[in-house]
């Protein structure tokens, strides 16, 4: 009536055989296959992550840029310049030297009192100095 220990070799047998070592390998695999494509799917979230931070500050970059040009076309100076080439006006207390040359064409006008450095060593501006009473 009572059963020996040996009266379950199934059991042993079972867990001793080829059918659980591929189930186990099986198990195996199926874990490193998760495993990996969670691997791969975190490095190209990373790689993804990473150039959407390098997109994000060239756009600061540009954003300030454009922030600076947009308070410089808002600015008093951008403003007289507009006015000095486009419409020709002056200051008060400026006065405007036009130079022509012997065809009869205007040369680029000097405002006076204007610090332009394309316009600081020209030989028209030493000129003007030469014969003039006042300063550029």
């Amino acid at each position: 009536m009572f059963m020996s220990n040996r009266s379950h070799p199934g059991l042993h047998n079972l867990l001793g055989s080829w059918l659980t070592l591929v189930g186990g390998i099986a198990v195996l695999a199926l874990l490193t296959l998760a495993s990996s494509r969670q691997f791969l799917t975190n490095r190209s979230l990373d790689s993804e992550l990473t150039g959407l931070r390098e997109s994000v500050e060239s756009l600061k970059v540009e954003n300030l840029e454009r922030t600076a040009l947009i308070d410089y076309l808002n600015s008093q100076a951008y403003i007289e310049e507009k006015a000095r080439i486009e419409l020709g006006l002056k200051k008060a207390d400026e006065r405007l030297l036009v130079v022509t040359n012997n065809d009869g064409v205007d040369l680029p006008g000097l405002v006076l009192g204007v610090d332009n450095e394309s316009q600081l060593n020209s030989n028209i501006e030493k000129w003007v100095k030469h014969f003039s009473r006042f300063e550029l």
